[in-house]
């Protein structure tokens, strides 16, 4: 089974959280019930069966996932690479749209640390460290460990949301303006000139 779209909420914007098996069904439960009608629940399919996941979600009082990928019985590596790729194809155009629009975005992933300085979007990173201080530095992120502490920290990002997103705006990117490219053209063009004059 490839991408499966589940009933949706029309019209509605919100936080998409990704889970993947009934472990973290349980440990996300509080998150979601925090996050109310903006979590929009994406399951993975890795243990995922209508009788025993439907259970959890419904003894958990969360909602039915709206996006599921069939990426059931495969070894995890294969699993979680293949969710990934299905995510990434289904939902990369739409992040990227939808995340300058944010008041707060919430991820682990590193690129979305770097994407969030040009986005001029806040960003938690729920991790324990990151390879990317770069956007901590500069205002844009912060590290918050996993768990309870998550709901309390975003709470406090966004009361402050008019006067953090006026603060980014005017904040330039660590990691570049974009337009290395063009640079690097310009100066190839230049250096291949002054190198067919030397000849």
């Amino acid at each position: 089974m490839s991408l499966h779209h589940l009933p949706r909420r029309p019209g509605t914007a919100g936080i998409a959280v990704v889970l993947g098996t009934r472990p973290e069904l349980v440990e996300l439960a509080p998150l979601i019930h925090e996050l109310g009608p903006a979590a929009r629940l994406v399951h993975t399919g890795q243990h995922w069966d209508e009788a025993m996941s439907g259970r959890f979600l419904r003894e958990l009082d969360l909602p039915e996932p709206e996006l599921l990928t069939g990426v059931g019985g495969r070894p995890r590596a294969g699993q979680i690479a293949a969710a990934l790729d299905q995510l990434d194809t289904a939902f990369a155009a739409d992040f990227l749209g939808l995340a300058r629009h944010a008041a707060l975005l919430i991820s682990d992933s590193g690129g979305v640390q770097e994407e969030c300085t040009v986005l001029g979007r806040p960003l938690l990173v729920v991790r324990r460290s990151t390879e990317r201080p770069e956007a901590i530095d500069a205002g844009f992120a912060a590290l918050v460990q996993p768990g309870p502490e998550l709901g309390t920290v975003a709470g406090e990002w966004l009361l402050d949301v008019p006067q953090r997103l006026l603060r980014l705006a005017g904040t330039p990117s660590p990691y570049g303006d974009g337009l290395a490219s063009a640079r690097i053209a310009r100066l190839t063009a230049a250096l291949a000139g002054s190198t067919a004059l030397a000849a």
